[in-house]
């Protein structure tokens, strides 16, 4: 079997969300409605203290209208997070089920030396694992990218408004986050390619096991064949552990750096108050948008090893779709119906 070129993740998704970009647009639009109270909340948050702080003689009808906005923004999660779930769950198994289908007829298709030197575990194993992994990768990039992209606008524009030299504070996350994922890509990387070749070869020799059980059986061999597959199991096992560590150390990482840059900001914030720089509801802001900013970005960067297992496990499937080694059924004659007698 010819070798193809790795695809990039971004582009192949590219392909297969294609016919589907406006189903996209309309699952952004409701995730924004119905996840803007997290949004809002630190905002309206900040009002009120404020309100409370100040001498405002209407400030008790502005904090009851402060309370109604924030609580019906509140209520209106409920049937926008259901009617988002079941937009973007269209999506997903709208992918998965183009890609079963497209496998399934490259699958015949393919010439009969294909199939001769491929191992039907591995094929079964694009089939069902890998498109599965593929298949759960537009949700973690809806939440997480369309997420990131909001918080950020939004913190961004509220504390220009409010304090723009607080905005020094963000600048400093994007490109610290940037830099962990750079350090620990190619490393999670290999780790995802190793286990998902694990998982083929412990699917193929399973595959090998069941089909031999009889022969297995019939010369005793029992042993043998548990052993062969123990260490497929074992290998599956060895790996999988490795990665898990792997994406630990790199978000536990993420997460200590970013915690870091979190409390100096806090101090720097109270430091800032006592100076009578800025109020106790700016400090209520800043941090609550700081909390959610490095919250979002340490999601992000903590998608890298499922966007590592995404990447490898597309490149096995676009590894059969892509296969140049087609044979051309068209034209050949269908059987009715196939008849024959023995004779003795």
């Amino acid at each position: 079997m010819k070798s193809h070129p790795k695809r990039n993740l971004l582009q192949s998704y590219k392909i297969l969300l294609a016919a589907r970009w406006r189903k996209l647009i309309a699952i952004f639009v409701v995730y924004l409605i119905k996840a803007s109270p997290a949004w809002l909340l630190p905002i309206i948050t900040a009002f009120m203290i404020d309100l409370a702080a100040g001498n405002d003689p209407k400030k008790a009808d502005k904090l009851l209208y402060y309370f109604i906005f924030i609580t019906l923004l509140t209520l209106q999660n409920i049937p926008t997070h259901i009617l988002y779930s079941r937009m973007l769950s269209s999506v997903m198994r709208g992918i998965s089920l183009q890609l079963r289908t497209d496998l399934c007829r490259q699958l015949q298709r393919l010439s009969l030396l294909y199939h001769n030197k491929s191992n039907i575990g591995k094929l079964h194993s694009k089939v069902i694992r890998d498109i599965e992994i593929v298949e759960q990768t537009p949700r973690l990039l809806a939440e997480q990218i369309f997420g990131f992209l909001c918080q950020v606008t939004i913190a961004v524009t509220a504390i220009a408004i409010r304090k723009p030299v607080a905005l020094l504070f963000f600048i400093v996350v994007v490109p610290i986050a940037v830099i962990i994922r750079n350090i620990f890509s190619e490393k999670i990387s290999k780790g995802a390619k190793s286990y998902r070749y694990a998982i083929e070869e412990m699917s193929s020799s399973m595959n090998d096991m069941l089909n031999m059980i009889p022969i297995t059986r019939a010369h005793g061999l029992e042993e043998f064949e548990v052993s062969h597959i123990d260490s497929k199991i074992s290998t599956v096992f060895k790996k999988g552990l490795y990665f898990d560590t792997l994406s630990a150390v790199f978000n536990s990482s993420a997460w200590v750096i970013m915690s870091v840059i979190h409390i100096t900001f806090i101090a720097g914030s109270a430091f800032a108050c006592m100076k009578g720089y800025i109020s106790v509801g700016d400090i209520v802001l800043f941090n609550s948008m700081f909390l959610v900013l490095t919250g979002q970005t340490l999601s992000v960067i903590g998608t890298l090893p499922q966007l590592s297992q995404a990447a490898e496990s597309i490149d096995s499937i676009f590894e059969v779709l892509e296969s140049p080694d087609l044979e051309a059924n068209s034209g050949k004659k269908s059987f009715d119906k196939v008849g024959g007698r023995f004779e003795f």
